[in-house]
């Protein structure tokens, strides 16, 4: 059983365009203002519809989910989270 600690869940919008991997780089430096350092690795799961990413430590990672508290309510497409 893997452990996903220091991971970030991100889920999009079912009805929204197929997002790349190149989409999803970009929005997580310029959106989400993740440092590429912090970042040990970045999972897509198309079928789902999500994007995992793990950071490297928990603090970190608490500060991102709480700077950006608002994207576990809105829609995320093409890159850009929206409300």
């Amino acid at each position: 059983m893997a452990i996903r600690s220091n991971t970030i869940v991100f889920t999009f919008d079912p009805a929204s365009p197929r997002i790349t991997a190149h989409d999803i780089h970009e929005w997580l430096h310029a959106e989400m203002r993740i440092q590429e350092q912090k970042v040990q690795t970045i999972q897509i799961d198309d079928i789902k519809r999500q994007v995992y990413v793990k950071l490297t430590d928990k603090d970190y990672m608490l500060t991102t989910i709480n700077g950006k508290g608002d994207v576990g309510r809105t829609h995320i497409i093409m890159g850009k989270y929206t409300p």
